[in-house]
C-alpha cells in the first residue's frame, strides 16, 4: 500500500476493527503451522465501505492470528508459556503489542531492542570466542510497558479466528493454477 511503518500503524489503529475483512499474511509462503512454501496472502471480504485503515487493521490482525496458530502448535506439544517476550522493530509499537497480546491471550513483555537477532548473534559469537558477554547480557535491555490481554480486544479477535483458520484451506491453490473459485470480495496477492 506504499505506507511507511508509522503510516501503517496510523491507518490500522484509526479504526476499531477490520469490519469483516480478513487477511492471510502468507506473502512469502508459510511454515508454521501451514507448511506450504507456495502459500500466498490476500484480503477477503472487501466492500465499498472499507478504507485503507480497514485493510491495514486486517493485515495486523492476520499476522497476530497467524502467530497465535504457531503458539497453538507449541501448546499441542506440551509447551505452556504463561508470558512471552517480544523484541524487534514492530514490537516497539504499543498498539501492535496490545493487539498481539489480545490475540495470544498472554502478557507480552517487550524490550526496546529493535535488532534483536543481530544482538543475539553478536552475543553468541562473542561467547564462542571466549568473550566476557554472557547470557545475562541478552536480556540486559530496558523493558517496555507490559501488554496484557484486554477483554474487548480478545473477544473481537476470537470472533474472527474461526473464519481466519478456515480461509487458507478454502483459497489454497489460487494464483498457482488451482481450481478453487474466488469468494466474493477477495483480492489475492501472488508472485507472477
Amino acid at each position: 500500500m506504499g505506507l511507511s511503518w508509522d503510516a501503517a500503524y496510523q491507518q490500522a489503529f484509526s479504526v476499531s476493527s477490520s469490519e469483516g475483512v480478513l487477511f492471510l499474511p502468507y506473502l512469502s509462503g508459510e511454515r508454521t503451522p501451514v507448511l506450504d512454501a507456495s502459500a500466498r496472502g490476500g484480503w477477503v471480504g472487501l466492500g465499498l465501505n472499507h478504507s485503507p485503515g480497514h485493510l491495514m487493521r486486517a493485515a495486523f490482525e492476520g499476522v497476530a492470528l497467524s502467530i497465535r496458530r504457531g503458539l497453538e502448535a507449541l501448546l499441542e506439544v506440551g509447551i505452556q508459556p504463561d508470558t512471552l517476550r517480544v523484541a524487534g522493530g514492530g514490537t516497539l509499537e504499543p498498539r501492535w503489542r496490545q493487539l498481539l497480546s489480545d490475540a495470544l491471550n498472554l502478557p507480552l513483555y517487550g524490550t526496546e531492542v529493535s535488532s534483536v537477532s543481530a544482538r543475539g548473534a553478536a552475543l553468541l559469537a562473542a561467547q564462542m570466542v571466549g568473550g566476557t558477554m554472557g547470557r545475562e547480557r541478552i536480556t540486559d535491555v530496558h523493558p517496555l510497558e507490559v501488554a496484557t490481554p484486554q477483554r474487548e480486544g480478545r473477544e473481537a479477535l476470537e470472533h474472527i479466528y474461526g473464519p481466519f483458520i478456515t480461509l487458507y484451506p478454502r483459497l489454497q491453490g489460487l494464483g498457482k493454477g488451482g481450481t478453487n473459485t474466488l469468494p466474493s470480495g477477495a483480492a489475492i496477492l501472488h508472485d507472477t
